[in-house]
């Protein structure tokens, strides 16, 4: 509840003023401002009876309701928005406490003693090719997060797609598991070269998703003893974080309202409207993906979220990426938000019933805010989802839960 006052506060009194060249605007509706708090309480009240038949669900479903919920609801409360965007939030989090929060029996791969050296050594192998096309460089500045475009550019300019399937497996999956599986197995220098590692791959790209990374997966490793404590810490620690971050904008001149509240959370909240707007009755097929591309033409010039971002963010330089709900309305309309509904809720299904360690839920974490900015296709293909399945019937699951 704290956290969605604040987010309430931030987004009259700071989002809408200082960001309207987004899109931004405030046109409060009342009827919706109510219609958003009974949802509000209705899902917060399902996923505390969840929690008691799935504490992992749980804390997936709050996940989705600080990154998902609260600013869908805030938008399409505050600037009077369609209610599309929202409700198929409101259906995936019912799936998921209703549906994901069951078991099915998945068949667990027996852990032989893995040599933590050698996983180890096969992590830096990886790293080879990336070591060969970037070498050592390093921009302290991005540490601070500053200049962190300007690197990125550079990472887009000498990066190839060999190189970018790599590198986002490492960074979304493989590296951060590794991280937590040597720290559960107290090989410490281990999970230390795993976390310099993460920095080193930030340090060279300016993805601010893997400096996000490297700490969340530490934090939630920490904090709390089973799901339901690390996810009470965790909404603690946002709430103070959200108040710091105003403190630091206030008195500092951080801008980090911008960085992280606005186009972490609202913005993709608002590309939601803007996708459905724009695909409404005349969705892709999927024309955009190189394979569809070949039975379905594609009718743009360039990738679909410099369109977006030109027509309703009247800029030509930026990519409004689109997540899961405004990905499943662009490619099949209704069934496509439908279909990925379904894929999201199995996915969450799959991992309930494995019975992961506690401690890897930073992980999920970091999967949920990657739905919000990347297509499904791609959480599959270059997203390292596929890497997550395969630990997952590995090195997750809790030791009690293998026979």
């Amino acid at each position: 509840m704290a956290y969605y006052a604040i987010m309430e506060y931030y987004y009259q009194n700071l989002i809408i003023p200082n960001f309207p060249r987004f899109g931004f605007h405030l046109d409060l509706n009342p009827e919706k401002y109510l219609e958003t708090k009974f949802l509000f309480i209705i899902i917060l009240l399902t996923s505390v009876i969840t929690s008691r038949k799935s504490q992992f669900i749980y804390s997936i479903v709050v996940f989705f309701i600080i990154f998902f919920l609260v600013p869908s609801l805030i938008t399409y409360s505050f600037s009077d928005q369609i209610p599309q965007p929202t409700y198929s939030i409101v259906i995936l989090l019912m799936a998921l406490c209703i549906v994901a929060s069951n078991e099915i029996k998945i068949p667990l791969l027996k852990r032989s003693k893995l040599s933590f050296g050698l996983v180890m050594l096969l992590i830096l192998i990886s790293l080879i090719p990336i070591l060969i096309q970037f070498g050592f460089y390093l921009n302290v500045d991005n540490l601070l997060l500053r200049n962190v475009y300007d690197t990125r550019e550079i990472f887009d300019q000498n990066s190839n797609s060999a190189i970018n399937y790599l590198f986002n497996w490492l960074i979304k999956a493989i590296v951060p598991v590794a991280l937590i599986y040597f720290l559960i197995h107290k090989r410490y220098w281990l999970a230390i070269i795993s976390f310099i590692t993460l920095l080193y791959l930030y340090a060279i790209s300016g993805s601010k998703i893997i400096f996000i990374t490297s700490f969340v997966m530490v934090f939630f490793f920490i904090a709390g003893r089973d799901f339901v404590d690390k996810t009470k810490v965790a909404s603690i620690m946002l709430v103070v974080g959200l108040l710091a971050i105003y403190l630091l904008d206030y008195f500092v001149g951080s801008h980090l309202i911008g960085l992280f509240i606005m186009r972490m959370l609202f913005l993709p909240a608002y590309l939601n409207y803007f996708y459905f707007d724009f695909f409404n009755g005349e969705p892709l097929y999927f024309a955009e993906s190189h394979f569809f591309n070949m039975f379905n033409s594609y009718p743009f010039d360039r990738p679909i979220g410099f369109i977006i971002a030109e027509n309703y963010i009247h800029v030509d330089d930026m990519n409004a990426n689109n997540g899961i709900i405004g990905d499943g309305y662009m490619n099949l309309g209704y069934c496509g938000v439908g279909l990925n509904i379904v894929i999201v809720t199995a996915i969450f299904l799959f991992f309930n019933s494995i019975k992961p360690d506690p401690r890897y839920l930073g992980i999920f974490c970091v999967l949920i805010f990657l739905f919000l900015s990347a297509p499904m296709l791609s959480m599959f293909i270059t997203g390292g989802l596929w890497f997550l399945f395969l630990m997952g019937i590995t090195i997750m699951p809790e030791k009690r839960s293998i026979p």
